[in-house]
């Protein structure tokens, strides 16, 4: 289903400065990630799953995987777009009547995604990805940050069928008889995303985080001179 049409690109020349993973960012059209759904995925981690990469993002995965063939092989779980949400707690295991319960919840939480009307609401606009040194996986702790915005305007177009299909096959595993084996896997738990563990990582990082930093940023710089309470509350707007 295409919401718009794409929009036209012109591939800007590589400049000497700059790496061929900035060169291939740059030249990378915006786009829009749509949920799917709340899943219950392998050892219990709770993630948001979304329809798919769109053309945009599928373009550029091949482009790095092709140029830079140094890199380990794709793990099966970046082969499908998420936000993870939440892990088990160190030295916890979901339990059947747990996971029952999670996949309900998921369930009916979800039907906000299939709404008619609410797809295009729902998207979450890529319109810049980030080169991220970190110490921790859940990006808690990072130690640089390399943001290279996209361009615009930006495609709307769907994910491929390919892509859709392989979001709904993941997904619809959590139906079978044995996935509570899965879901209760060692590994993957609280510790795994916050301990130390030192690595890189291309991410597009949600706008609502975003902000927050940037609100904490303001409150930080502003706090050496926060002028006396009375002088604040006469600097607000007037009625």
């Amino acid at each position: 289903m295409a919401l718009a049409a794409a929009a036209s690109t012109s591939v800007l020349p590589c400049s000497t400065a700059e790496t061929h993973l900035d060169y291939l960012l740059r030249n990378t059209q915006s786009c829009v990630l749509r949920p799917y759904c709340f899943f219950v995925s392998w050892q219990g981690v709770l993630t948001l799953a979304y329809r798919g990469f769109p053309p945009a993002l599928a373009s550029l995965k091949q482009q790095i995987s092709d140029f830079y063939q140094s890199l380990s092989k794709e793990s099966p779980g970046s082969r499908w777009p998420k936000t993870s949400l939440a892990a088990v707690r160190e030295g916890r295991r979901l339990t059947p009547a747990q996971l029952q319960r999670l996949n309900q919840l998921c369930r009916e939480q979800s039907g906000i995604f299939q709404t008619p009307g609410q797809m295009k609401a729902q998207a979450v606009m890529v319109s810049a990805l980030s080169t991220v040194v970190y110490e921790t996986r859940c990006l808690e702790r990072v130690i640089s940050r390399h943001v290279v915005q996209l361009l615009q305007p930006a495609d709307l177009s769907d994910a491929a069928a390919d892509e859709v299909q392989r979001v709904q096959a993941v997904v619809a595993e959590a139906d079978d008889e044995d996935y509570w084996f899965h879901a209760s896997r060692d590994g993957n738990r609280e510790n795994h995303y916050k301990s130390p563990a030192l690595g890189v990582t291309l991410v597009h990082e949600l706008s609502c985080f975003q902000q927050q930093q940037q609100q904490q940023q303001q409150q930080q710089s502003s706090s050496t001179t926060q002028p006396p309470p009375a002088a604040a509350a006469a600097s607000g707007p007037c009625a």
